[in-house]
C-alpha cells in the first residue's frame, strides 16, 4: 500500500517544503492569462479582455487554454499569491500518488519512479505555478494508474477524461485508451471510452451554450503550425529537458556500472550548455537530437522485448501530437512524461538511483531558483517605475510587455498600450525587455534604464544570451528570437525596463 511507503511520505514532505520555499513567488509568465480569466463570470472566463501580443482581444481568440484552471482558482483569486500556490498543492500530491501507483502496477518500481519524479524540472517548476500544468498530470497519472491497474476503471476513465478541462491536450488520452483497450481487453472497456468522452462533452456543450462556439476547434487553427528542423529540434529537446536533458544521455543507455554513467551524465550535460554558452548552435541542435534518438531507440528495444507496445505508443503518439503545436514549452509534455518515466527506472535499484537523482536535484533547484528570480524581478521592476511616474507627476501611464510584468502594473492602473498606437505626449511609458515586446511609437525621450540584480548562478531557465527558454520555444527579442534549448548556461539580465516621462514634464 502506498500509505506505507516511506518514500511516497519523504515526497510529500519534500513537496510541502518546496512550497514553503517557492510559496511566495509573484505572478509570473501565463500566470497573468489565468489569474485574468477569474476576473470575469465564472461560467465564461473566456468572454474577458486581455492585451496580449499587442492588442487587446478577447481572450475566446488567444488564449489557447480550456477554462478549468479558472474555475479552479475561483475561491482565491482574490487572495495573496502565497495562498493560491498553496491552493495548488493537492494536484502536486495527487501527482507523487499517480507516478507511484502506476509504476507498481507496471513494474513494480514505485519508489524508483517516485524519487525520479520529484527531482525533475517540471516538478519543481511547475508544482506551485498557476498554471494547469501540474492539474493535467495528476489527472492523468491518477487515472491510468487505475485504469492500468483494471480497478476502478470508470472513475480512471473519469480522471484521465477532466484532464482536457485544464489542457486541451488531455483529448490524446482518447485515442490512447482507445490502443490501450485493443491491447489488453478489459472488460467494460467501452463504457469506460464512453465515461472518458463525458468531460470533452461537457464542454462541447458548455462552448455552444456561452459563446456560439467550440473554443477548442476555435483554437485548433490558432496552434498549428508549419514547422522548420531547428523548431523541430527545439521541440523535442523540451520533451527531454523534463528528464533533466543531457544529464539522461548516457543514463538511457543503461550502463551495468552506474559509476560511469554517472561520469558521462555529468560530462553530457556539461557539455551542451557550454556549446550554447559559446554559440555553437549546430552542436547543441544535434546533442538533443541524439539524445532523443538514443532513448526512442532504447525505448523501442526495451518494449519490444517486454511485448508492450503500447507504452511506446503513448510517448511516439504524445511526440507526434505536440511536435504540431504552435510553440513548444517544456510543460507541455506533461501528459508524456510518464511512460518516460517509466522507461529510464527499469531494471535499475533505488540504490542505482542516488547519483543520477541527486545531479538531477541540483539542477532543478537551480532552475526554480532561477525562475523565482525572474518573477521577483520583474515585481520590483514594475514597482519602481510606478515611483518614477508618482515622482514625475504623471497621472497617464501606459506600458508595454506581459507576464508578471503586466499583472503588476495593471494592477497599478497603467494601461497596456496597444500595437502601433503613438504614446500621447501627455503619458508616460514604460516598458520591459524580456517581456513580449512591442514597438513603441514615443516621441518622448528615454529618461530611466532600470537592471536587476546581477545573475549568480549560469544555470539559466530563461536567457537571450544563450538563447534557451524553458516556457516556450521563443525569446523576447525584436524581431523574437527562437530558442535552441530549454534550459542552458547564462550571465545575462533578468530583465531591464525603461521609462519615459510623459514629454509635458520636460
Amino acid at each position: 500500500m502506498i500509505w506505507k511507503e516511506k518514500t511516497f511520505w519523504l515526497s510529500i514532505l519534500g513537496t510541502v517544503i518546496l512550497f514553503l520555499w517557492f510559496g511566495d513567488k509573484p505572478v509570473h509568465l501565463d500566470e497573468t492569462n489565468f489569474l485574468a480569466l477569474t476576473s470575469g463570470e465564472f461560467w465564461a472566463p473566456h468572454s474577458v479582455l486581455i492585451n496580449w501580443e499587442g492588442r487587446t482581444e478577447s481572450a475566446f481568440d488567444v488564449l489557447s487554454n480550456p477554462p478549468g484552471l479558472a474555475w479552479y482558482l475561483w475561491i482565491v483569486r482574490d487572495s495573496a499569491v502565497y495562498i493560491q500556490r498553496l491552493w495548488m498543492l493537492p494536484w502536486a500530491v495527487l501527482s507523487i500518488a499517480g507516478v507511484y501507483s502506476l509504476a507498481e502496477a507496471w513494474g513494480e518500481k514505485g519508489r524508483e519512479a517516485l524519487l525520479l519524479w520529484c527531482v525533475t524540472p517540471f516538478f519543481w517548476v511547475s508544482a506551485n505555478a498557476l498554471m494547469p500544468d501540474m492539474a493535467l498530470f495528476a489527472l492523468i497519472s491518477c487515472g491510468m494508474a487505475l485504469v492500468f491497474r483494471r480497478k476502478y476503471l470508470h472513475v480512471g476513465a473519469v480522471l484521465c477524461g477532466s484532464s482536457v478541462l485544464f489542457r486541451y491536450s488531455g483529448l490524446s488520452m482518447l485515442p490512447l485508451l482507445i490502443a490501450w483497450g485493443f491491447f489488453y481487453r478489459p472488460k467494460k472497456w467501452k463504457s469506460l471510452l464512453v465515461i472518458l468522452c463525458l468531460p470533452t462533452l461537457f464542454l462541447l456543450v458548455h462552448d455552444l451554450q456561452v459563446y456560439g462556439k467550440w473554443h477548442f476547434w476555435h483554437m485548433i487553427s490558432f496552434q498549428s503550425e508549419t514547422h522548420s528542423s531547428k523548431q523541430f529540434l527545439g521541440q523535442l529537446g523540451a520533451c527531454f529537458a523534463m528528464v533533466f536533458g543531457g544529464f539522461f544521455w548516457a543514463f538511457s543507455t543503461r550502463l551495468d556500472n552506474f559509476k560511469i554513467w554517472a561520469v558521462a551524465s555529468v560530462v553530457t550535460g556539461t557539455l551542451i550548455g557550454l556549446f550554447g554558452f559559446f554559440d555553437a548552435w549546430a552542436l547543441w541542435h544535434y546533442g538533443f537530437f541524439l539524445m532523443g534518438f538514443s532513448l526512442v531507440g532504447h525505448a523501442i528495444g526495451f518494449y519490444w522485448h517486454r511485448k508492450d507496445y503500447w507504452f511506446l505508443l503513448w510517448i511516439l503518439g504524445g511526440m507526434f501530437f505536440l511536435l504540431n503545436l504552435r510553440f513548444m514549452a517544456t510543460r507541455y509534455w506533461a501528459p508524456f512524461i510518464l511512460p518516460l518515466l517509466l522507461f529510464l527506472v527499469a531494471q535499475r535499484s533505488f540504490r542505482q538511483m542516488y547519483i543520477p537523482a541527486g545531479l538531477g536535484l541540483l539542477l532543478s533547484v537551480a532552475l526554480a531558483w532561477d525562475d523565482y528570480s525572474l518573477a521577483k524581478t520583474q515585481k520590483v521592476l514594475a514597482e519602481k517605475v510606478e515611483q518614477l511616474r508618482i515622482d514625475s507627476g504623471c497621472e497617464q501611464a501606459l506600458f508595454a510587455g506581459h507576464w508578471g510584468w503586466q499583472y503588476y502594473l495593471e494592477s497599478k492602473n497603467w494601461k497596456s498600450i496597444e500595437e502601433g498606437e503613438p504614446v500621447p505626449k501627455e503619458a508616460c511609458i514604460a516598458f520591459s525587455e524580456v517581456s513580449w515586446p512591442q514597438e513603441i511609437q514615443s516621441t518622448c525621450p528615454e529618461t530611466d534604464v532600470l537592471d536587476s540584480e546581477q545573475v549568480l548562478l549560469p544555470i539559466r531557465i530563461h536567457s537571450r544570451r544563450s538563447r534557451v527558454n524553458y516556457h516556450s520555444n521563443y525569446l523576447s527579442t525584436d524581431p523574437a528570437l527562437m530558442g535552441f534549448a530549454p534550459w542552458g548556461l547564462g550571465f545575462d539580465l533578468w530583465d531591464r525596463a525603461h521609462f519615459s516621462k510623459a514629454c509635458t514634464r520636460f
